[in-house]
């Protein structure tokens, strides 16, 4: 049975890869046995990608049912904004575990803060890596008087009293952000999880901390404008990059629960999922028969 599931889902990336790249055929006619061979070959090699860790795993139990108010427990309609000092507060004070995100600034301080640049928080075409911390509190987030925080005062803020989960922002292999996260997590208390999209970030952790619960993000993707990142992004979303970091768990985006490789990784290798972002609890019913952790906003869980 499984073996025929592996072979419907190699067929399934060869027919996508094709549409994707316009492709009349992938590979040349083989007979049946050499045919098989391949097919072998092939679905070897991918269960080898994908594969999560599974020697020296960790205790999952933390990390299992947690429920996370994604980028604090924000609120516009309040003033409350994503990934703020209040949001923190609210979301620590409901018992609500907390996601957020970090990244550096120009002078190497660790902020929170989603987005690379400040034009839909702040409304200033800046990007965050330009600026330093101290030029960064020039500027208000949305229509508060909040501004972006640094990710040491928020762990002060939260002391252990609710799981976090922690997003670490990266653009390239050469981004820092993980070892200097890890200077200031190394003497944290409290539970957290660390998750990033690129997968080279995520390896730093498997090396040099190996303790620390690790999550692949990733969804299904859209178009992209070049061929390399067509690529890229459907290696990813098939979660082919796994073998870089061997995550402890998948944060996937939940509309796209389906998707194979995913479910391979939860279902034959008992991989811990994540469903982002839930916005209603009709959605959170439908996430929970899929996935052990929701991310979730827009509404009390």
């Amino acid at each position: 049975m499984k073996a025929c599931c592996f072979f419907f889902i190699l067929k399934n990336s060869v027919i996508s890869l094709r549409k994707k790249f316009h492709c009349k055929e992938f590979i040349i006619d083989l007979g049946g046995n050499e045919m098989l061979y391949v097919s072998g070959v092939l679905i070897v090699f991918y269960l080898y990608c994908i594969v999560p860790r599974i020697i020296h795993r960790p205790d999952y139990s933390k990390l299992k049912g947690c429920r996370f108010a994604h980028r604090g427990l924000h609120n516009k309609k309040v003033v409350v904004p994503e990934n703020s000092m209040p949001a923190f507060e609210r979301a620590v004070e409901l018992g609500y575990g907390i996601e957020l995100d970090i990244q550096l600034t120009r002078d190497n301080k660790v902020v929170v803060f989603h987005d690379f640049d400040l034009r839909r928080m702040c409304g200033v075409d800046k990007r965050v890596c330009d600026l330093t911390f101290k030029e960064l509190q020039k500027y208000l987030l949305l229509d508060s008087e909040q501004t972006i925080p640094l990710f040491s005062d928020v762990l002060k803020l939260v002391n252990g009293k609710v799981p976090l989960l922690v997003e670490l922002k990266s653009k390239s292999w050469k981004d820092l952000i993980a070892p200097y996260a890890n200077d200031i997590l190394k003497e944290y208390k409290g539970e957290y999880f660390i998750q990033c999209f690129h997968p080279l970030t995520l390896r730093w952790y498997k090396k040099h901390r190996p303790d620390v619960i690790r999550g692949q993000l990733a969804e299904s993707y859209h178009r992209q404008k070049t061929i390399i990142r067509e690529i890229g992004s459907f290696l990813q979303q098939h979660l082919i990059f796994n073998f870089v970091c061997r995550p402890d768990f998948v944060s996937y985006n939940w509309r796209h629960q389906k998707e194979l490789s995913l479910n391979v990784c939860h279902k034959v290798f008992h991989c811990p999922t994540a469903a982002w972002t839930v916005r209603s609890k009709e959605q959170k019913a439908k996430a929970e028969k899929r996935f052990d952790v929701i991310i979730f906003e827009n509404f009390y869980i």
